[in-house]
């Protein structure tokens, strides 16, 4: 269908098994409440995000457990979802009817090894980086190695070094970095 028109998206379809009571939107995300514990053939318990473009679908990761009857109301701001509705609790939290989601991902700081750095091979180098969250606590925060610990230069190349990190709220986020290790030095023979 052309752009405007007023058509429906074809592709477009999450299937839910019960009523839609509110709905929110952030970036590419929506984000549903209601009285339906399924959608597209996977739990998901009163409140659920889905992809805003291909068919719908049910983003698991987001998987709070809405303990109640239904979620009534939602407002996205970009970092927080805010929820009313008819429960008392949301997975081990007490919240009488109003719970706050972060939204946010951690940020990641990679400072050793730089982006595009170049090694000596067997050169000795210590690993940097932090995880951040403003809205929560970093749940995780793992690198290819830990930080503190010495970067493998013992293999000649391009290599990459990511770290993933993980909130509280389950937001996830994953910085790469790449760095060239020099040949080796010729044995003496």
């Amino acid at each position: 269908p052309a752009p405007g028109t007023g058509a429906v998206d074809p592709t477009w379809a999450p299937t839910i098994n019960n009523t839609v009571r509110a709905v929110a939107i952030s970036g590419s995300q929506v984000y549903l409440g209601g009285t339906f514990n399924v959608i597209n053939g996977e739990t998901a318990s009163r409140l659920a995000r889905v992809s805003a473009s291909g068919t719908g679908a049910l983003d698991a990761t987001f998987d709070p457990v809405i303990n109640g009857s239904s979620v009534t109301n939602l407002l996205a701001t970009g970092s927080r979802l805010f929820a009313g509705g008819q429960f008392a609790a949301v997975s081990d939290r007490t919240v009488a009817g109003f719970a706050a989601f972060d939204l946010t991902p951690p940020t990641i700081a990679i400072t050793s090894p730089a982006n595009g750095a170049q090694f000596d091979f067997g050169q000795q180098v210590t690993v940097a980086f932090t995880c951040e969250d403003e809205g929560g606590v970093i749940g995780s925060c793992i690198g290819t190695q830990a930080s503190g610990a010495a970067l493998d230069t013992n293999a000649s190349g391009t290599h990459t070094f990511t770290v993933k990190a993980t909130d509280e709220s389950g937001n996830p986020a994953e910085r790469s970095v790449t760095y060239t290790v020099a040949a080796a030095p010729p044995e003496p023979t």
